[in-house]
């Protein structure tokens, strides 16, 4: 046997040696007999160092890193190694790991509902949500995207035309100032611009189809629908048409009176009568003057009746003496009705049961 040689079993009552392997291989079996291995360990390790196949059957120990570091492969025929960065040891339900600073891992708080942006060095963070419709927008004074309304003054927050059926117009702009008493008008398909203001007292006059609108003074205009310009007349004056393109006032008429139309080929008047502005509920209206209408009051359960004079009024008795046909229907006061308008002439309301009514004498 030679220096370093092991005596093994080789066999039932058969004792071998395996000679001294090469330095820093380890004893295995192979199964049947003791063998030295392949590949090569260090002769000694640290506490937290790692065993790696550096090369071919050579076994290196990798350093420990720095708290925090990760074990990290650099593909096939290189090392492994720590990661630069380090990591968190434990994190937060929901939260999101990023770089709060080079080679430094960090976890981000999260938020309900809540929307991922950066600010203006980069650095993200969780903007919560705003109120109901809001919209994730950047600031027009520019900074962090933040939840807001639309800001409709400014052109990058909004493009092309809102649709009719959204309450827009349809159309866009063709970019024309506006000042106030200006009037917005298309003036293509689907072009929408404005008509600056005129001048004092001029109408807006149009200038049929294919052409924009305009502003012109009444005298420029000539006739309309071929009635001459309104001009005289008096407070309460009604214009109307005296004949083909001939243009004339009705003065006003006397509180009370009304429009009257006097047919084809006839100017419009006032009536002689007046009549009342105003009416009460059942109401009967009647001339109780030449001339002049009024409103008869209206009585419960009544009838309409005049008196010598033939003046109307509401009753709940007929007038004394009323005939249909000649013949009196009713006497006031409960008077007998005579024989010759039918009756007995007499009283009957003081009889009792069992009498007799008979002619006396006379």
């Amino acid at each position: 046997m030679a220096q370093g040689d092991l005596l093994y079993g080789s066999a039932v009552n058969t004792v071998s040696s395996l000679a001294a392997g090469t330095a820093n291989k380890l004893l295995q079996s192979n199964g049947t007999v003791p063998v030295w291995t392949a590949a090569t360990y260090p002769n000694s390790v640290n506490q937290g160092e790692l065993l790696y196949g550096s090369a071919a059957n050579a076994i290196s120990a990798l350093g420990t890193g720095t708290a925090g570091q990760l074990l990290r492969t650099a593909g096939a025929g290189a090392n492994p190694a720590w990661t630069t960065a380090t990591y968190p040891n434990a994190t937060t339900i929901n939260r999101l790991l990023y770089s709060n600073a080079a080679n430094t891992i960090s976890d981000l708080p999260t938020a309900n509902n809540g929307v991922l942006v950066t600010g203006g060095t980069g650095i993200p963070g969780i903007v919560t949500a705003g109120g109901n419709s809001m919209v994730l927008r950047i600031p027009n004074a520019g900074g962090a995207p933040a939840f807001g309304a639309i800001d409709l003054s400014q052109a990058n927050a909004v493009t092309g035309a809102l649709a009719t059926a959204n309450g827009g117009t349809g159309a866009v702009s063709s970019g024309a100032a506006t000042a106030q008493g200006s009037i917005p008008f298309f003036s293509n398909t689907s072009v929408l611009t404005s008509l600056p203001p005129g001048t004092n007292n001029y109408v807006l006059r149009t200038r049929g189809a294919g052409n924009d609108p305009d502003w012109a003074d009444l005298s420029s205009i000539g006739t309309v629908n071929t009635a001459n310009n309104l001009s005289g007349g008096a407070q309460g004056s009604i214009p109307y048409q005296t004949g083909p393109g001939a243009t004339g006032m009705l003065g006003a008429g006397t509180a009370g009176k009304l429009l009257r139309t006097a047919g084809v080929g006839a100017n419009p008047t006032w009536t002689t009568a007046t009549y009342p502005n105003s009416t009460v509920a059942n109401q009967l209206l009647y001339s109780n003057a030449a001339n002049s209408v009024s409103g008869l009051t209206s009585a419960p359960n009544s009838v309409l009746k005049t008196n010598t004079s033939g003046v109307p009024s509401f009753a709940t008795d007929l007038p004394a003496g009323f005939t249909i046909g000649g013949s009196t229907i009713y006497h006031a006061g409960g008077t007998p009705i005579p024989f010759a308008e039918g009756g007995t002439n007499a009283d009957l309301s003081g009889l009792s049961a069992g009498s007799l009514i008979y002619m006396g004498a006379g």
